[in-house]
């Protein structure tokens, strides 16, 4: 058995030394690279980056991320000076309006949640799939209006399902049969017929 690790080479081509076969020998090798090539599909080069260019984005990144920390640091500072020149007492007050807008914040957040797992489980015990409500603006609702919301989405769900259905399982009404009672059975007038022509 032959070991086919090496390429066959036409070593004929290469023993004649004449000045017309090596340009011919060349231009055969030339053209079997080209059909090479051709039939070898063509792989998308990912774009490669030099340092220049990967220097220049982490530059961009960096002055993002500095551009974010002079802001928050501008606006703690302005809040310092703001604070530096009010009295003892509009500083507590200013503190009390900032604990209650934390806290009301906090009450929005727990709210959305609660409010969000109720519409999840009352959307599923009405059979509605969870996507219909991701939609619905917790924040801004109440319960009650959620659960009006999920009962009409529930009910057009229903109604199109129903409608889809019908359409999609209507069936052609059955052929109208004569009701006449002289009419005979096909199999008994078929028996007559064959004791008719034995006789």
């Amino acid at each position: 058995m032959k070991d086919n690790k090496f390429m066959p080479l036409n070593l004929q081509l290469f023993a004649e030394e004449e000045s017309g076969s090596v340009e011919t020998t060349a231009e055969k090798v030339d053209n079997n690279e080209e059909k090479n090539t051709k039939e070898v599909p063509v792989e998308k080069k990912e774009k490669t980056f030099t340092r220049d260019e990967v220097n220049k984005m982490i530059n961009a990144e960096r002055e993002k991320v500095k551009a974010e920390v002079l802001k928050e640091a501008e606006t703690q500072k302005t809040e310092a000076e703001k604070l530096a020149k009010l009295d003892a007492e509009e500083k507590l007050k200013y503190q009390l309006d900032k604990a209650t807008q934390e806290v009301e914040s906090y009450k929005s957040q727990v709210n959305f949640l609660t409010l969000k797992g109720e519409a999840t489980s009352y959307a599923s015990e009405k059979g509605l799939p969870i996507g219909y409500i991701e939609d619905i603006d917790f924040a801004k609702e109440t319960a009650e209006s959620i659960k009006t919301k999920i009962d009409k989405l529930s009910d057009l769900r229903s109604k199109d399902l129903s409608n889809y259905l019908n359409d999609r399982l209507k069936q052609s009404a059955p052929k109208e049969v004569n009701s006449k009672k002289d009419t005979e059975d096909p199999y008994l007038q078929g028996f007559k017929n064959y004791q008719s022509k034995r006789k």
